[in-house]
């Protein structure tokens, strides 16, 4: 009896060949060796490329570095993203001074904005068309790159059109006057702020990649840090830029919050105060002891005008230090909202109205 023939193996010797995904970190630290990975085909390898760039402190791989972002710039595969934050995060770890073109689009990207701003931030002044447009942008409300942004123009002293009539234009002084019997009266207020719950999704490198990084953004920059974007200026602390690197995962946000069109109003009035180079108050509280109606009249016409002659004095000192040009909008003001609340226990005199504002020059 003949034996059947097996043809497994002649099977698997017709299949198509394949790249083969890398499955141990790659021995690659010249530039030769590296440059080679970054020129591959493999996803994987390409990543290596960026993450052993940024170990070695490769700065002659940054013209290597740009041209694979390039080549991997339009593909939308999940591994893509990640060949994108090794490259961007190569760039970042060899100091690279590139034009903000190169990396700009990767900004869009929550996994890569923050090294992307990184990277064009390096040279403020040759980028200040890229910066502008993100300091003003509408972004998440709590977007570090957008502040970061602004900051930096404002702390290099660059003068772009229309970011101060920008913030300004954004701002919003509010004048809140309590109307109470007597001084220990209780006003009884419970306040909360509720920040909701946000999905969050776990962020997984593909197999065979590199340590996962993660570039970050920190508000308040440590004191002596050698990583801060922006220097302390006019009382305005800097931002730090972090660098980790969490493992093969690590919690991701998988969904974005609604953007607006401008940072927190606290922002705005940081930055307009850095500006003109005195602190400027986005809110301020009264509390006012009811005599009669004369005399609250007085008193908060009298504390609603020094708080809009504060803010128009704002706005004369951008103007005085070139962030506004001296006709660039001369009806300019920032908002003041007007708010009083009745806690006197006897209501039975209305209190009357606070007579409007009077219009800007007069």
């Amino acid at each position: 009896m003949r034996r059947p023939l097996c043809l497994i193996p002649l099977f698997a010797f017709c299949m198509p060949s394949r790249a083969q995904e890398p499955t141990a970190a790659p021995d690659a630290k010249t530039l030769p060796e590296v440059e080679k990975l970054l020129a591959s085909t493999v996803p994987a390898e390409v990543a290596w490329g960026g993450y052993l760039a940024q170990r070695h402190r490769l700065r002659d791989a940054v013209r290597a570095l740009g041209a694979a972002l390039q080549r991997w710039r339009d593909r939308d595969d999940k591994q893509a993203r990640f060949v994108r934050l090794h490259l961007v995060d190569g760039l970042v770890g060899c100091g690279a001074h590139v034009a903000s073109e190169q990396v700009e689009f990767l900004l869009a990207d929550a996994l890569t904005r923050e090294a992307a701003f990184v990277v064009i931030a390096a040279e403020p002044a040759v980028n200040m068309d890229a910066l502008a447009r993100l300091a003003m942008e509408p972004a998440e409300p709590g977007d570090l790159v957008r502040q970061a942004a602004a900051r930096l123009l404002i702390h290099e002293d660059l003068h772009v059109p229309a970011l101060a009539a920008y913030l300004v234009q954004h701002a919003s002084s509010s004048f809140d006057v309590t109307v109470r019997s007597d001084v220990s009266a209780d006003a009884g207020w419970n306040s909360a702020i509720g920040l909701g719950g946000r999905q969050a999704a776990q962020l997984k490198s593909p197999p065979g990649f590199p340590p996962l990084v993660r570039h970050g953004l920190a508000k308040r920059a440590r004191k002596g840090a050698e990583d801060t974007i922006v220097a302390a200026a006019a009382g305005v602390a800097g931002m730090q830029h972090t660098r980790t690197e969490p493992g093969s995962f690590y919690a991701f946000e998988a969904t974005r919050r609604p953007f607006t069109e401008a940072p927190p109003n606290s922002t705005v009035f940081e930055l307009l105060g850095c500006m003109a180079g005195e602190a400027a108050e986005p809110a301020v509280a009264h509390t006012l002891i009811w005599r009669d109606a004369p005399t609250f009249l007085a008193a908060c016409t009298k504390l609603r005008n020094e708080q809009r002659n504060r803010l128009d004095a704002l706005v004369a000192r951008l103007r005085a230090q070139k962030w506004l040009a001296a006709d660039e909008l001369p009806g300019l003001r920032i908002t003041l909202e007007e708010s009083v609340h009745d806690e006197r226990t006897d209501r039975s005199v209305t209190l009357p109205p606070i007579p409007p504002v009077e219009p800007l020059g007069k």
